[in-house]
């Protein structure tokens, strides 16, 4: 924060505390002379590697200002600069800024921000606490890497586990990772993969990535490496409510697929009667294949006794994975960005086939595209409940993740849907109900502006509305049986579409058009013997309501509008280009 002389006065009756440090500085002429350059570092890198803090120089520990000159200041912030690049490691940022005091006298305040590294000093690896630096433990700095990034360091996975040697792999369990064709010995492969590393005396030593994935009980090894389910009666956690538990160990990817069983079979799966038989589970297996995945990949394993929890209730589906998230990364930003803790592991279990679990999909390996695993969670939990999944970091250490149940299959539901202008009934509108899961309903209003729908479930539906000589609308979150009642807007001269299977005509267009939705989002259009803004090379990228000039063979033109899009269902609008154009110049 930026310093006053008042707020600095204030600070200087007060002390110094976990955010501040007064340095006293003697100076030989213009040369700093004291304090040593080490114990600036020190001080610094505490700063940074805590919630960060200023150092406030010429200042003694008494709070007595100890003034210099305008040529000693320049020396000291030059000095502070050159401590920061070459005296710790990786080097750290800073701020600065000179404040003369109301007797005349000058200070250097020095800001040091919470890094998002670790810092080493030449006092080794340190902390801020209270109004002092002390050098943290093994434990804490291990928890620490976990937390930032890493300059030149060991992957927290990479680290050697005590009390292993040359034989603690399983040999059949680490012949997985071998490459057939390779003539190096065992040993060096396994070291470039990270799973074995020579220790300080050159013996070698099974990392974690090493006893999580090719020991058949790493938990033996590191303690709490392991995921403890339990599926419980009712929506309370309570000893007394078990219905099923289970200590799911050995290697990681049998972890994954236990756990995933575990689930499998701890979950109804509600059917209904239709003219086939439709069944609805209580969880996306694939969300809770992708989350358990995510779960082993990323949690803290240098937490002692800190395990992988699932816990199954009625209503939903809790997993607590040990540890903050990496990098500082924030909660909101999970769904779009992706930080990786154990990178040994994350590698080695791309290259690891899945085989037959339940939840997998179509994938070959554990892991694919980097960064997929969470935007799966939402899109599949959603689809199936018509409700997002919730993460939520408790107490700084733990990161649970709740997936909604889905509700049974309810049968009788109708809901109804009026569609109007100017409070009088429209006929032979085009309405289409969507589910969350992208399947649809269609049906045209009747000469009372009515359609009825028959629904199998309570989700939220989302409803196009679109009829000739009249503006489009969307409606969502409808919760039949409530009567739902759309007022259309007159188009003169044009009017509103939906296509429900990804192609469709337009009145009086000779031609055929296919908008494509694609999985990140993004909106195209190829058109069939239709040009597109006057010839571009198709298909045409676009967003929604941007204004697209449509030209058949025929010379025939509609301005169009693509409203919305969810699956292959689209809904848009249409016009000449003479009537668009009148009304914007009238804006």
């Amino acid at each position: 924060m930026p310093w006053d002389s008042d707020s600095l006065l204030q600070q200087l009756e007060l002390g110094e505390d976990s955010r501040v440090e007064f340095k006293e500085v003697a100076f030989s002429g213009n040369r700093v002379r004291a304090p040593h350059r080490d114990a600036i570092a020190d001080e610094v890198a505490a700063f940074g590697n805590t919630i960060g803090g200023t150092l406030i120089f010429s200042v003694s520990d008494a709070g007595e200002v100890r003034s210099m000159n305008r040529e000693q200041m320049d020396a000291l912030e030059a000095f502070v600069g050159e401590i920061c690049s070459d005296s710790i490691r990786p080097p750290l940022a800073f701020v600065t800024q000179r404040l003369a005091l109301p007797d005349g006298s000058f200070v250097l305040v020095v800001e040091v921000e919470q890094s998002a590294l670790v810092h080493k000093s030449p006092g080794g690896y340190l902390s801020r606490q209270g109004s002092a630096k002390r050098e943290m433990s093994s434990e804490a700095l291990n928890r620490l890497f976990q937390q930032r990034g890493r300059s030149g360091q060991l992957g927290p996975d990479e680290v050697i586990v005590a009390g292993t040697g040359s034989n603690t792999l399983n040999e059949t369990l680490a012949d997985r990772f071998l490459s057939s064709r390779a003539t190096e010995p065992t040993t060096v492969q396994l070291t470039k993969l990270g799973l074995v590393r020579e220790d300080d005396s050159g013996v070698i030593r099974a990392t974690v990535a090493g006893v999580l994935l090719c020991t058949t009980r790493p938990d033996e090894y590191i303690r709490g490496a392991m995921i403890e389910a339990v599926r419980y009666r009712g929506t309370v956690l309570g000893s007394a409510s078990q219905h099923d538990a289970a200590s799911i160990t050995g290697p990681l990817d049998q972890q994954i697929r236990d756990a995933v069983n575990f689930a499998r079979l701890n979950t109804r799966v509600a059917a209904r009667k239709a003219p086939g038989r439709v069944e609805t589970p209580q969880f996306s297996l694939r969300a809770v294949f992708e989350a358990i995945v995510n779960a082993v990949v990323h949690r803290d394993y240098s937490m002692e006794n800190a395990k992988i929890r699932l816990f199954i209730f009625d209503d939903r589906l809790e997993l607590y994975s040990p540890g903050a998230l990496p990098n500082t990364l924030p909660i909101e930003a999970m769904r779009n960005r992706q930080a990786t803790r154990n990178e040994t592991l994350a590698s080695i279990l791309r290259m690891l086939a899945v085989g037959d679990i339940a939840g997998a999909g179509d994938r070959q390996y554990f892991l694919e595209q980097r960064g997929e695993g969470v935007p799966i969670i939402y899109e599949q939990t959603r689809e199936l409940t018509g409700r997002d999944p919730e993460y939520e970091l408790l107490g700084g250490a733990e990161l649970r993740l709740t997936i909604p149940s889905a509700r049974p299959p309810v049968t009788g539901i109708e809901g109804e849907v009026l569609v109007s202008v100017a409070g009088q009934p429209l006929a032979d509108a085009q309405v289409v109900a969507l589910y969350p899961n992208n399947t649809w309903m269609e049906g045209e209003t009747d000469t009372f502006g009515r359609v009825a729908f028959g629904f199998h479930s309570e989700l939220p539906i989302t409803v196009f509305c679109a009829a000739p000589g009249h503006a489009a609308h969307v409606e969502r979150d409808w919760h039949p049986p409530e009567l739902l009642s759309v007022q259309l807007e007159p188009l003169p001269m044009g009017g509103s579409a939906v296509f429900t299977e990804g192609t469709g005509h337009l009145p009086d267009l000779t031609g055929r058009l296919n908008p494509i939705l694609d999985d990140l989002d993004r909106m195209y259009l190829y058109a069939v013997n239709v040009a597109i803004d006057d010839g571009k090379q198709q298909p045409v990228h676009f967003r929604l309501n941007q204004p697209l000039r449509l030209t058949d063979v025929n010379g025939f033109e509609w301005i169009v509008r693509f409203i919305e899009m969810i699956g292959k269902s689209a809904l848009l609008e249409y016009e000449p280009p003479t009537h668009r154009q009148g009304t914007d110049e009238q804006s």
